[in-house]
């Protein structure tokens, strides 16, 4: 590196997350920061420990009989004879974003712009109690009151020197434990995203 260079990186105050209850249209000629979804009716503010773990490619060796030579050059860093060995390729495994919220219960952030959480997408709306509740159950069938599987979450991170974007595309969403921190404290949630491999992206701004 030149001497003098610096790479700002992230502070979590520079990071942004958002969600869609509905399929999210992505376009090849746009970043994922200007999505529709980007706004502050869809953002999650009160969220800590987050964690994205993206699509792992696991190998396995295989041994096989025998032995290769190998002569140092071009992709050979060293000359010898070693076992014939290859690696079986698995498949690439989900992707998983875990996170914890302050419980808020302000589930309808979509319309009301209150701190939305990720409940929409665990239960759907919900089950209309009188003009003012939504009862919500886990496991049911009825419309409306079903899960959420065509949903996106969405992280931005901008330091107004780089910028890169992660996004989650017809996610499966869990809620955990809703407990208080202490006597004193205030009620979290944890929540678990998952999506498939062809459903995870990771842009990253250019900058040269």
């Amino acid at each position: 590196m030149a001497t003098g260079n610096h790479i700002p990186n992230f502070h979590f105050a520079q990071g942004n997350l958002y969600y869609s209850v509905s399929a999210v249209t992505y376009a090849a000629a746009a970043a994922i920061s200007a999505n529709a979804v980007v706004t502050n009716a869809n953002q999650v503010i009160q969220c800590k420990n987050l964690s994205f773990t993206p699509p792992k490619g696991e190998v396995e060796v295989i041994n096989l009989m025998g032995e290769e030579s190998t002569t140092t050059g071009a992709g050979v860093p060293s000359t010898g004879a070693f076992q014939n060995q290859c690696y079986d390729f698995k498949a690439w495994t989900d992707a998983t974003l875990t996170c914890t919220l302050v419980w808020t219960a302000h589930n309808d952030g979509g319309s009301s712009n209150l701190l939305p959480d990720f409940v929409e997408l665990v239960t759907g709306d919900g089950q209309a109690i009188s003009t003012t509740y939504h009862r919500h159950t886990f496991g049911d069938s009825t419309s409306g009151q079903t899960r959420t599987t065509v949903g996106s979450v969405i992280i931005v991170m901008d330091n107004g020197v780089q910028e890169s974007a992660l996004a989650m595309n017809n996610v499966v969403v869990n809620l955990g434990e809703i407990k208080p921190t202490g006597d004193d404290g205030h009620y979290e949630m944890d929540v678990e995203i998952k999506c498939l491999p062809k459903d995870a992206v990771l842009e990253i701004k250019d900058n040269d």
